[in-house]
């Protein structure tokens, strides 16, 4: 109730979440507002859709409990009516990092995500600095 008077938001569905931010994404870059498009919606669907990628391909090898935790806290946390903190909230999914961690096991699996996440550390701290909407 609180989060739905203070943000408008309440619970819903992934897809419709999809969807509404690749709406914004769209409308963003149309309208020329990148800050908005590359700090907020592109890393918002990137997180959406990157973590269902890793934890698809490593839910076999992981404890089932794990892979339903993972289940029902993305249905709640990502299904969100106005979501605008899809990374925060997916950082604290423990078997994300579990699912991660068996999908990089040799060097150069392990390399590449290295590779990557720095990437995005820096780009996004980059966004922090310069004000962009990180949330």
């Amino acid at each position: 109730m609180y989060q739905q008077e203070n943000w408008q938001q309440a619970p819903g569905w992934f897809f419709s979440t999809a969807q509404y931010q690749c709406d914004y994404l769209v409308a963003a870059l149309e309208g020329s507002n990148l800050q908005q498009a590359y700090g907020l919606w592109l890393p918002n669907l990137v997180y959406l859709v990157g973590s269902l990628a890793i934890m698809i391909p490593a839910a076999g090898k992981l404890r089932p409990s794990y892979v339903a935790y993972f289940i029902a806290y993305y249905l709640v946390s990502m299904g969100a009516t106005w979501l605008l903190s899809a990374p925060r909230y997916l950082t604290a999914l423990f078997p994300l990092a579990l699912a991660l961690g068996t999908l990089t096991r040799k060097k150069i699996w392990d390399g590449l995500a290295t590779i990557l996440c720095l990437g995005g550390l820096v780009f996004y701290l980059y966004a922090f600095v310069m004000h962009w909407s990180v949330y």
